[in-house]
């Protein structure tokens, strides 16, 4: 048996020493791989993508519109991803700025408006422009996507709750640090001048 006396990390990623905003997401990311990981099986893929995370956060800003790209190229990997393109029930393409689609985060993916009157299980609506960010961010296989995008107070919180509710689902694990993340990424910096 060998014991361990001293370790060291291999990158410092000196940008989290006075960024508390990338501090909370990277213990968020840190959490979700350490909670979704069985103990003592290699995941390559899972860890390869935690440290492009603690890069990201290291050397950006880190938003909540980061965290919901993490958490669906996370969802990808696992092959738990939601089914955003083509309705669940038919297989038909979704019309683009379709309105009346719903989302059941139990089935895994979108309904069109056809067959989401037959569903009763799980459906939210789902807004035309969530479901574009959404495809948006799971098409990219980098940051830049959500980096750039800048989303409405209302876009947040619906797509908090959406993929909230399905990785709850599809996880089967509470996620505590997520609310704690994203309520630390929604706040503003005090100002110098307050009293």
């Amino acid at each position: 048996m060998h014991i361990a006396r001293e370790c060291g990390p291999l990158k410092t990623r000196d940008g989290l020493r006075a960024n508390w905003k990338g501090c909370a997401a990277a213990s968020y990311m840190a959490d979700l791989i350490s909670r979704i990981s069985p103990p003592d099986a290699p995941h390559a893929e899972l860890f390869g993508l935690l440290e492009a995370g603690l890069d990201e956060v290291a050397s950006h800003p880190a938003s909540a519109e980061f965290l919901f790209w993490f958490e669906l190229r996370l969802l990808e990997q696992l092959g738990l991803a939601p089914r955003l393109q083509h309705c669940l029930a038919c297989k038909k393409p979704l019309a683009p700025g379709e309105r009346r689609s719903r989302f059941s985060y139990a089935r895994g993916g979108i309904l069109c408006p056809p067959c989401s009157r037959d569903a009763t299980d799980s459906l939210l609506p789902i807004a035309a422009d969530i479901l574009a960010i959404l495809t948006s961010w799971q098409r990219a296989q980098n940051p830049q996507a959500a980096r750039a995008t800048r989303c409405s107070t209302r876009q947040l919180a619906e797509i908090e709750n959406l993929l909230g509710l399905f990785l709850a689902y599809h996880l089967d694990t509470p996620l505590p640090g997520r609310p704690i993340a994203l309520d630390i990424l929604a706040r503003k910096p005090a100002s110098a001048n307050c009293a």
